[in-house]
């Protein structure tokens, strides 16, 4: 994926959620250990198919064109996969099965604007800002155990496979425990290791399209896009810095852009690069960008509208190491 130069949404400052208010803690690292390494998609040309008829990535452009995202959300219109009272029993989407509570509960108005407002923004606001080398087929799902394996596939993705699409994304409103709104992560990538197949839930606290719970929800699709320690260490220039302000060790991507960037709008010619953040447990540490770094820029993102673009051009340049934007 590309991003558009000259506008970037602050996708992944963790403060946009997880730090900026204390009414949504991100899990991302711990869902993702749950849903295992990403699966290799596959996606099967059409009309024209090779002999095999697939072939594990295919790549139809070398231009860059709007990243093409579609959400499936069986799991939010079927009454049995969310909570419907405070005595239902329904799957948490992580693997349990959950008593519900009252604040679990979705009514057709919630799940309303989950399905027709809240996913549509925060989608949207990827799709503006992100270009990819477009697939040139039908991306087939594979069939998945564990975690991903929680979620509503219809079984034509399996076989024909989902077309018109660079992201599938399946969307389900379980319940969520404690300061937790929503959660997202990436189920299959191509071999390039961009990711094509992730699934998102949100709970019913977040079942309002409010600018915090829009924000909630674009930072746990980022997270779906491709935006962990892992990819990190892959795809960027991670550098361990030692004695950083008296920590033995800190982590900080220091690509060539990500750099230029963080130097900017810091206005800091001697900044290392940007860190990543240390503390949090295992939901939180190296797969956000470090609070300390971040946070007045989660802050300005709601309250200075017009410095979204500069801010966000720092702390999303990274996405450009990965080589799929």
């Amino acid at each position: 994926m590309r991003c558009i130069p000259h506008t970037v949404v602050l996708l992944l400052c963790c403060t946009i959620a997880c730090f900026a208010s204390a009414e949504h803690r991100c899990i991302f690292d711990k869902i993702a250990r749950k849903a295992g390494t990403p699966t290799t998609v596959v996606v099967r040309e059409v009309p024209h198919q090779r002999s095999s008829g697939e072939q594990a990535m295919a790549i139809s452009s070398s231009t860059w064109e709007t990243m093409r995202f579609r959400v499936f959300t069986e799991d939010i219109e079927n009454s049995s996969r969310y909570c419907t009272s405070a005595s239902d029993v329904r799957p948490d989407f992580t693997g349990d099965i959950v008593q519900c509570t009252e604040g679990d509960v979705l009514t057709s108005a919630m799940r309303s604007a989950i399905m027709d407002r809240l996913i549509p923004q925060a989608v949207q606001m990827h799709v503006d800002r992100l270009h990819v080398l477009r697939t040139g087929g039908n991306i087939v799902v594979p069939t998945y155990t564990g975690l991903c394996g929680e979620f509503t596939i219809p079984s034509d993705h399996h076989t024909v496979g989902v077309s018109n699409a660079d992201m599938v994304s399946y969307a389900a409103a379980g319940p969520t425990s404690g300061s937790t709104l929503a959660w997202a992560t990436t189920c299959s990538a191509l071999i390039i290791g961009r990711p094509v197949v992730g699934v998102m839930n949100f709970g019913a606290q977040v079942a309002t399209d409010t600018e915090h719970n829009v924000r909630v929800a674009t930072h746990e699709i980022a997270h779906a896009l491709g935006f962990s320690i892992d990819a990190l260490m892959v795809h960027t220039s991670l550098v361990a810095m030692p004695g950083l302000r008296g920590k033995n060790s800190v982590l900080v991507v220091a690509s060539p852009r990500t750099l230029e960037k963080t130097r900017a709008n810091f206005n800091c010619s001697t900044a290392p690069g940007m860190e990543l953040e240390d503390e949090g447990g295992s939901g939180t540490a190296l797969s956000h960008w470090g609070r300390r770094n971040a946070k007045d820029h989660g802050i300005l993102l709601s309250l200075l509208e017009r410095r979204r673009e500069e801010q966000s051009r720092t702390v999303t340049s990274d996405f450009l190491a990965h080589g799929f934007f």
